[in-house]
């Protein structure tokens, strides 16, 4: 994961946004390789799964300094359940 803070590393945080929900994870302090273990549980409602909204995944950096208390993006994903079904 990329640095985000002026000591080479981020405080990072997941934010999961779904349709019906945005919940997020608690950040880790001064790393770049964060690991949570944590599950995060969601509900979803669709009637096809072809037509199902994405889960978008966004990795931040936190910030709570006094000059800058803006939490930084570092980066975005995107699933699209329709994409990792099985197909036969």
């Amino acid at each position: 994961m990329p640095p985000a803070d002026s000591n080479g590393t981020s405080d990072p945080f997941c934010e999961i946004w779904t349709t019906k929900a945005k919940i997020k994870t608690f950040h880790c302090e001064d790393t770049n390789n964060p690991i949570w273990y944590k599950v995060l549980d969601f509900d979803m409602e669709f009637n096809d799964i072809m037509n199902a909204p994405p889960i978008i995944i966004n990795i931040y950096d936190y910030d709570d300094d006094l000059m800058d208390a803006t939490d930084d993006l570092i980066g975005r994903s995107i699933i699209w359940l329709k994409d990792i079904v099985n197909k036969k």
